[in-house]
């Protein structure tokens, strides 16, 4: 996808000079119209946010978890906000957005993903679009928490009844 769009925005720069060049060597090759330059140039901001995604997932060692529904969501609002100038670009936009939300699907339910990004203090309650999956995922990190520190209070408190000292650090107590 990356090479489509830079080749797509090289020829976009350089479309004079193919033309011309066009023009003097080859008589059987057919240069772009106007409306298929228009087009390429209306397709450009969309290929983009795409792009960009591509890199980013591309570019770590890793993709976590925490980044899937921003990233989703992110990309979903960029499309949503290129308006496009012909009925063409505008087929694209739907059938892009369109896929997203196929292949996506409601990503924010998903409680592995919606746990991970409200504890990546990058992200936390930022991107979430449905404020119901992002509390569901509040109360279930919530009543995963709470058996865990109730042990450990327990677990301090039969240290201290038992006469065992409690170690903060370098600091002991008795």
């Amino acid at each position: 996808m990356e090479q489509h769009v830079y080749m797509i925005d090289r020829y976009l720069e350089l479309k004079n000079i193919v033309n011309d060049i066009l023009l003097n060597v080859c008589n059987e090759l057919t240069m772009l119209n106007g409306n298929e330059l228009q087009l390429l140039n209306d397709i450009i901001p969309l290929l983009s946010p795409i792009e960009e995604a591509t890199k980013i997932v591309s570019g770590d060692s890793y993709c976590t978890a925490s980044t899937i529904i921003p990233m989703v969501n992110i990309l979903k609002e960029k499309l949503a906000n290129v308006t496009p100038n012909m009925a063409d670009t505008i087929i694209v936009k739907d059938f892009l957005l369109n896929e997203i939300d196929k292949r996506m699907g409601p990503i924010e339910q998903v409680s592995i993903l919606s746990m991970a990004t409200v504890l990546d203090p990058r992200f936390k309650k930022l991107h979430f679009k449905d404020s119901q999956a992002c509390a569901n995922s509040i109360q279930k990190l919530k009543s995963i928490a709470k058996p865990m520190a109730t042990e450990n209070v327990k677990e301090t408190l039969i240290n201290a009844t038992n006469n065992n000292p409690i170690r903060f650090g370098t600091i002991t107590t008795n």
